[in-house]
C-alpha cells in the first residue's frame, strides 16, 4: 500500500529571557499544587488568580516505544522507562492543558502548556517566593507576524473535493488510533540537553494534540506516539535554503523534498500511518 504521510512541521523557539526583561503580555508566577480527595488522582494546580487547572494524569507512550539515531550508519535504538517518562505528566481536558509537574527541593515546578494559547515554565535564574514556591514564567503561545512571516514559498493549496456521504459511511468507526513516527532534525534536537529532556518536550506536545482531537469525532480519534527518529545534518539533503548562513529555508520546496526522501525510504515509514517532522531550521 502507498505510503500516506501527514507531515507536522514545527518550529523549535529558544529564548533566553532574563527576570527584568520578559516577552509582552507575559508574567511572573508563583504555582501551587493542591491534592484532591478523590478516586481519579486529581490534583489542583493553581497558576495564579486567574488561572486554576484541574489535573489527571495522562499516558501517550506504548510500552515499546523506542529512539531511533544513526550510530557510523548503523540505526541504533533506545528504549526508555515508559512510567519514569510519564511520571510527571497531566492534563486539563477542559483548558487543553498538558503539563509536567515536577517536586523539587519541597516546591514545585511546571513546565508545558495551561491553556489554548498559553505555555508555563520554570524561570532557574530567578529565586523562589516567600513561601518557598519557584517563579514561573505564564506566556502567550507565539503567534506569526503578519509583517515578518517564516514560512517562504508558494502556499499549499487545499483540495476542493469534499467525500461524499456515502464514501464516509464506508469509514463510519467509532475510533482510530493512528501511529506516529516523528522525526526530528539535528537542529531541533541540539536545543535540548539530552534525549530525556528532548522527549518530555514531545510527550507533552503529543499529549496536548490528543487533547485536541477529543473534540473530534465519527471517528475518535487517539496518537499513538510509536517512536522518534533523530537525524543527522548530513543526511538532511531535503532542506532547500533561502538563506543557508542562518539556517532559513523554503518551506513548502523542503515540504515536498522531504516526502520524496521519505518516499525513497519507505520501508522506514511504511507501517505508521502518520510522519511527524520536528525541525528547528527555520522556515
Amino acid at each position: 500500500m502507498f505510503l500516506k504521510i501527514i507531515l507536522i512541521l514545527s518550529l523549535l523557539s529558544v529564548q533566553l529571557l532574563h527576570a527584568a526583561i520578559l516577552p509582552e503580555h507575559a508574567a511572573v508566577v508563583y504555582p501551587q499544587l493542591f491534592d484532591v480527595r478523590d478516586d481519579l488522582g486529581t490534583r489542583v494546580l493553581r497558576v495564579n488568580d486567574k488561572l486554576t487547572l484541574n489535573l489527571k494524569k495522562s499516558a501517550v507512550l506504548p510500552d515499546d516505544f523506542v529512539l531511533i539515531e544513526d550510530w557510523e550508519g548503523v540505526p541504533r535504538h533506545t528504549y526508555f522507562n515508559v512510567d519514569a517518562l510519564e511520571e510527571d505528566l497531566y492534563h486539563d481536558e477542559r483548558h487543553f492543558a498538558s503539563v509536567m509537574v515536577s517536586e523539587e527541593d519541597g516546591s514545585w515546578k511546571v513546565e508545558g502548556v495551561v491553556g489554548p494559547n498559553l505555555k508555563i515554565r520554570p524561570m532557574e535564574e530567578m529565586g523562589r517566593s516567600s513561601e518557598g514556591h519557584y517563579a514561573h514564567l505564564l506566556e502567550p503561545i507565539e503567534k506569526e507576524s503578519p509583517a515578518t512571516p517564516t514560512v517562504l514559498g508558494e502556499a499549499i493549496k487545499q483540495p476542493k473535493a469534499v467525500p461524499s456521504e456515502r464514501a464516509r459511511s464506508l469509514y463510519d468507526v467509532p475510533i482510530i488510533y493512528p501511529e506516529v513516527k516523528v522525526v526530528v532534525d539535528a537542529q531541533f534536537y541540539s536545543g535540548f540537553e539530552n534525549k530525556t529532556r528532548m522527549m518530555r518536550y514531545l510527550v507533552i506536545e503529543f499529549n496536548c494534540i490528543n487533547l485536541r482531537y477529543r473534540t473530534v469525532y465519527r471517528p475518535e480519534i487517539k496518537l499513538i506516539f510509536r517512536t522518534v527518529k533523530i537525524t543527522k545534518r548530513k543526511n538532511e539533503k531535503y532542506y532547500k535554503f533561502v538563506w543557508e548562513d542562518h539556517k532559513v529555508i523554503n518551506g513548502l520546496d523542503s515540504l515536498y523534498a522531504l516526502v520524496t526522501s521519505l518516499q525513497e525510504k519507505r520501508e522506514d515509514y511504511e507501517n505508521f500511518d502518520v510522519v511527524s517532522s520536528s525541525q528547528g531550521t527555520i522556515w
